[in-house]
């Protein structure tokens, strides 16, 4: 939080179209979803994100105000 700002994040990935000026498909979908979902100064992921980066450092936590299961909070953990 070096620079004092708060923002929202929702994280997807899968399969796209890409157009001209704009991405289209259900990862684009999906993102929007989970990004909508986020408060400030949260970053959500779907689960085959955390899949993806299992491994990498990163503790995932349930988003548990939601009845979508697919949808994860996720904190850095500090390495000591």
């Amino acid at each position: 939080n070096r620079l004092d700002i708060s923002v929202c994040c929702g994280i997807a990935t899968g399969m796209c179209d890409i157009g001209q000026r704009t991405l289209e498909g259900a990862a684009v979908d999906r993102a929007r979803e989970v990004s909508a979902a986020a408060a400030f100064a949260e970053v959500f992921v779907t689960d085959t994100v955390m899949s993806l980066v299992s491994g990498s450092g990163l503790l995932f936590l349930p988003k548990s105000s939601s009845a979508d299961s697919e949808i994860a909070a996720f904190t850095l953990v500090e390495s000591s």
